[in-house]
């Protein structure tokens, strides 16, 4: 079976998976895997292609169904408390901007974040644990005593009308969890907006 035949028979069955198994809006294919299965008969060989994947709902309320259900991101005194986070919305650093994602699959240090492009393309990215913020509290991957819902201050650093750096208080609510900083809330003339700070920076509103 020659390298155009081939790849023949891979176009024609991903338009029968297509056709077969449209997509919806919001839906995207993962995990394709490429099967060949040949026959050989006294005087012609048959080929058949199997092409099978998962589909990837990223549409609010959707689960995203995985065979693995451990989710070890390297924290060796966690492992006990492993915990199954697919299909879980985060929010992540991305390009210095904080982007809306759902996990769709993890390693030891990094996940695969499924997010919409500018252009409200689904595009799926391998981002460091360190750079997620979890939306509940998971006492398996975060250390801290801060809960989603705070009222919390924090330090600011600015920089003035003369040019010098120094530092303000601001207040705001807690958003997001991180493994070293959350994001926290706050609102500028009606505006809300989005910071990530450092723990040890963050105090709890009294």
């Amino acid at each position: 079976m020659g390298g155009v035949a081939t790849d023949a028979l891979v176009l024609e069955a991903k338009r029968n998976l297509y056709k077969n198994y449209p997509l919806a809006p919001g839906q995207a294919l993962a995990n394709v895997s490429v099967d060949f299965k040949r026959s050989f008969f006294p005087i012609i060989s048959k080929a058949k292609v199997v092409i099978s994947a998962d589909i990837i709902d990223f549409n609010e309320g959707a689960v995203v169904k995985s065979e693995v259900e451990k989710f070890p991101i390297g924290l060796e005194n966690k492992r006990e408390n492993e915990l199954n986070v697919a299909s879980e919305m985060v929010y992540f650093e991305y390009e210095s901007k904080l982007k809306l994602g759902k996990i769709v699959g993890y390693g030891l240090t990094r996940v695969k974040v499924m997010s919409l492009s500018e252009r409200d393309r689904l595009r799926i990215k391998r981002v460091p644990v360190r750079k997620l913020f979890f939306m509940n509290k998971n006492e398996a991957i975060l250390e801290t005593n801060f809960n989603i819902g705070d009222e919390v201050t924090y330090v600011d650093e600015i920089v003035d009308e003369n040019g010098a750096y120094r530092n303000v208080l601001r207040s705001g609510t807690v958003f997001g969890l991180g493994q070293k900083g959350a994001v926290i809330k706050y609102n500028v003339e009606d505006v809300p907006l989005f910071f990530v700070v450092e723990y040890e920076k963050i105090s709890l509103k009294e």
